[in-house]
Formats: C-alpha cells, structure tokens, sequence
C-alpha cells in the first residue's frame, strides 16, 4: 500500500518528475496541500498469487469504476487480452463505503473496459475487448443477469469500443484501436452512436480522426489525426462529450454530440517539457506531454474521487479535499506512457490545458470516478 507525505506538486514539475514511474508499495507517494487520500478497497490475489483468470478470490488489474448512487461498481480486468482471446475480467460490486466486495458480476471472457450505469433503467453497461471482437453486455446489477451484444466493426476501421457516454442527445461509444492510413491518419470513425433494432446493436459513425476542430486554448482553427481514441466522459455543465485521444495527449470536446449543431474542439495537454519521452524514455529529447487515462468532473462541493490504481495487487484509493472541491472540476488520472506527470492525478484546466498535480506515487492510475456526498 502506498503511503503518502505532503508536498508542493502544484507548479513543481520537475520534483513530480523525480519521482519513479513504478513506486514500491512501501515507498511514499507525494500528495498536495489540503488533500488527504485513503485505501478504500484492495485486490484479492489470495486465489492467484500470480495472477490469472478472474473470480471472487483473484481480481487485480482494477479499471473503470461507476456508481448507481447506492453501490460502486469496479472492473477487474485481470489476465483478460483486449481482442477477447484469452483470459477474464470480473466487476466488483462495493457499499458505498468501500471494503469488500458485496457480490461479483461476472466473470466475463476477455477484458472490461468501459462500465457506465445507464441513468434511464439503472442497468449497467460492460464493455469488452477494446481491441477487437467487442462485447456490450447490458447487466441487472440486481440479479446479474445480462444480455450480450456483439457489437458490429467494418473490417477496414478494424479495432473495438473502448467507453460509453450517456447523454440527453444520445448514447455513444469511442472506437479504440482504429487502423490508420499508410500515412499514420486515422481517416475512421472516432465514436458512433447506438441504437437496438430487432434485438441487435446498430452503431452509427461520428467524427473521424483526422479532422479540422476549434482549438480551446486559441480560439483558432486546426487540425488534430487521433489516432488512439479511448475513454470518455461527459461535463455536467455544458453537457459536451469528452473523448480521450490518449496516444495523442488531446482531448476532444464535442458540443450538442449527435445533433445538427453538434461543435468539436480541441484540447492539447500540458505541460510539454523537451525531455526523452515514451516508454522507455527514447532520445532524442522532444516536446513531451502528458498521457492521460481518464478525465473526471466534480458534481457537488462534497465528495470524493475514487482512483483505481492497476496493478497486480492493486488498489481503490479515495481522495478528498478538505476545503472541498470547486463546482465543475475536471480531475485526470496521468499514466507512465510518457513521464511527464507519470502515474499522478491532476486537476485539468479546461481552458488551457494545463494538468496541476495534487497525488503522485500510483502504480497505473486508471479509473476515475467522483461520488458526491450531498448532490450539490
């Protein structure tokens, strides 16, 4: 388990730098002012000292998490290969206080991604296999019960569906792993919205990957080539659609999505220090971004973050604010596919770019969900 010390993060890049991209579990994570973060649940390997297959005494590797408002709901991804080829993945229903899992969904073949409860009917939805050969299963978080879809992908896009947002215009899922041109474009779909018809999924494109948006810190037009889209989310204010082109550290807002006066723009992450980036950091030294995983607003001043640190074992680790956080805050969890800000979570400034980081010290930080305690 991590323990943490607090210190200046925000503004001090190059201390956040400093720290090792894998922290051993006894080695302290930095954390800043007026934070406090705690364990709120832990992996179970009892059954898999190494690791493996899926079940209520081996789950790790925790993903996305989503709530109803009365459990929380985690995905286990486990041993489970992003195509579906091989392995499982398994979803961990929790109190809202966090311990031990209340029962299990699952398992199911391959790897959970997305999980989103669908504010209409409280079901929750479960994504697998990013890569290819998708799978949305559509579960009674009640009695597990679940219905499969195979959702359908042209050959020539190639890749899966990776995430879901629900929103009053629609409901959409980001197309992951798409097949660029042999100029490195990625002239396919970047989301699609979904519709059931005769008892199968029917999935509409939207957008592409190499696009002309308004870029959000100018002003300005440009033109972005995502080419690894990934997660999504939605900010409750404005209502937008927030799609992560991970690989390509931007983020991609999208106004009214799926309407006629649907509006993209753009969002390039910072900070960009000139040092070796990838992972492993290759030379030579360039303009080098941060990664990010998932984005997450604040709902209400009272609350918490739940930060799903991937790892084998891993854990769920609750972060507060003491002087509570601002009305529509956007948080982001900042992976160590570059080492700027490696494994931290950082408040995102939506206007600019600019990732301040207020936790650092996570194995793989991942999933990001905000619980509010008062719903305002």
């Amino acid at each position: 388990m991590i323990k943490w010390k607090t210190g200046l993060i925000a503004g001090a890049l190059a201390v956040v730098l400093a720290i090792p991209t894998r922290m051993p579990a006894s080695a302290a994570g930095v954390l800043a002012p007026d934070y406090k973060i705690a364990p709120w649940a832990t992996d179970n390997i009892s059954g898999c000292p190494g690791g493996g297959d899926a079940s209520p005494t081996c789950y790790y590797n925790v993903d996305s998490e989503t709530t109803d408002g009365s459990f929380v709901y985690a995905g286990y991804q486990n041993n489970g290969a992003p195509d579906g080829s091989s392995g499982s993945s398994i979803v961990a229903k929790y109190a809202m206080t966090g311990g031990s899992p209340v029962t299990f969904l699952g398992p199911f073949p391959g790897k959970t991604d997305g999980l989103r409860i669908n504010p209409a009917d409280g079901t929750l939805w479960v994504l697998n296999n990013e890569d290819a050969s998708p799978i949305l299963r559509i579960v009674n978080p009640q009695t597990g019960a679940a219905t499969m879809y195979a959702l359908p992908v042209n050959p020539q896009f190639g890749g899966g569906y990776d995430d879901i947002a629900f929103t009053a215009h629609g409901t959409f899922l980001s197309a992951s792993n798409p097949t660029p041109n042999p100029k490195g474009f990625n002239t396919h779909r970047l989301m699609a919205s979904i519709q059931f018809l005769g008892g199968k999924a029917v999935l509409t494109p939207m957008l592409v990957g190499f696009l002309v948006v308004t870029n959000r810190a100018t002003g300005t037009k440009t033109t972005v080539n995502i080419t690894d889209p990934d997660s999504l989310s939605v900010d409750p204010a404005s209502g937008d659609v927030v799609l992560d082109g991970q690989a390509d550290s931007t983020l991609i807002f999208i106004h009214n999505a799926g309407t006629q006066t649907q509006q993209v723009s753009a969002l390039r992450l910072k900070p960009t220090p000139t040092v070796n980036c990838g992972k492993p950091p290759i030379p030579p030294a360039v303009a080098c971004p941060p990664i990010i995983d998932e984005t997450t607003w604040t709902t209400s001043k009272t609350g918490y973050f739940l930060i799903g640190d991937h790892a084998l074992p891993g854990a769920i680790y609750q972060l507060t604010k003491k002087a509570g956080f601002g009305s529509d805050e956007a948080y982001s969890t900042v992976s160590s596919d570059n080492p700027t800000l490696a494994n931290t979570v950082g408040q995102l400034n939506t206007h600019t770019g600019f990732i301040s980081p207020v936790a650092s010290g996570f194995t793989s930080p991942k999933g990001l969900l905000f619980v509010p305690t008062n719903g305002k």
